[in-house]
């Protein structure tokens, strides 16, 4: 078998049952589960199976600028009603981004 045709064969797999990333990886043996989750962002019908953000990407933005304006991770959390770890790791990502 190819490469095109592994790949197709577990990106269908995927669409095709409830399988998660790990589940078809764990099944076919290959790829990795992070080479299956690009092969997928790829794919034009991924976008309607991924779910939106949770968190706007304005209201992250404000929990990094309240951060770095002085207010603790847990305030600005609370305040745009996320978790403390999704702020430590907005403004983490921000800085090393």
């Amino acid at each position: 078998m190819s490469g095109r045709e592994e790949r197709e064969r577990a990106v269908e797999l995927y669409f095709t049952t409830s399988m998660s990333t790990k589940q078809v990886v764990e099944h076919l043996g290959y790829p990795t589960r992070q080479c299956l989750e690009r092969w997928l962002h790829a794919d034009p019908r991924y976008a309607d199976v991924v779910p939106k953000p949770p968190i706007p990407l304005g209201a992250r933005r404000r929990a990094v600028e309240l951060c770095l304006s002085g207010m603790q991770r847990k305030q600005a959390a609370a305040e745009l009603g996320a978790g403390t770890g999704a702020v430590h790791h907005w403004c983490f990502c921000s800085i090393v981004c």
